[in-house]
């Protein structure tokens, strides 16, 4: 039972951030996707519709049973144990110009989920209330990109 729960969520999620892919026109490389014990793995490249290029790597871990924290992070009777969504943009040094969103449960309570925002370095967390949805994400990146034109330009 455990391994068809971690098989039906892994799945789920890999299929939502592969459609989600598309519907925004980025460029899923399904070569990375990965659906093994409980993980998944998937890489896109925003096309080079303008400055910046963005690459997404998106790695989630899944595991059986109810959500430890109360984060509200479950699914298919599991829980999303660990997370990092890692939009990583054009420019120099790479770690300020990431902008990632994790999942981690070792951190303290209100660092659970946390964002490491563009153009700070890597040590800076924001704490967010909740991880949203792939599509949420993936608005919040093409937001960032339409930002950051004017200074590509």
């Amino acid at each position: 039972m455990a391994a068809m729960t971690l098989a039906s969520i892994t799945a789920e999620r890999l299929a939502e951030w592969t459609e989600t892919l598309l519907a925004f026109g980025w460029d899923p490389d399904l070569r990375f996707a990965d659906r093994g014990g409980g993980q998944i793995r998937i890489r896109a490249l925003r096309p080079g519709r303008e400055d910046p290029a963005v690459t997404l790597d998106v790695r989630e871990h899944w595991a059986v049973g109810p959500d430890p924290d109360g984060l509200g992070l479950e699914a298919h009777g599991c829980h999303l144990l660990a997370a990092a969504w890692h939009a990583q943009l054009d420019g120099a040094p790479p770690a300020v110009h990431a902008h990632r969103l994790d999942v981690a449960r070792g951190k303290a309570r209100p660092l659970m989920i946390h964002l490491h925002p563009h153009g700070s370095p890597n040590d800076v967390r924001v704490t967010r209330a909740r991880l949203g949805s792939p599509g949420q994400w993936i608005v919040e990146l093409e937001g960032l990109v339409h930002d950051l034109r004017g200074y590509w330009t």
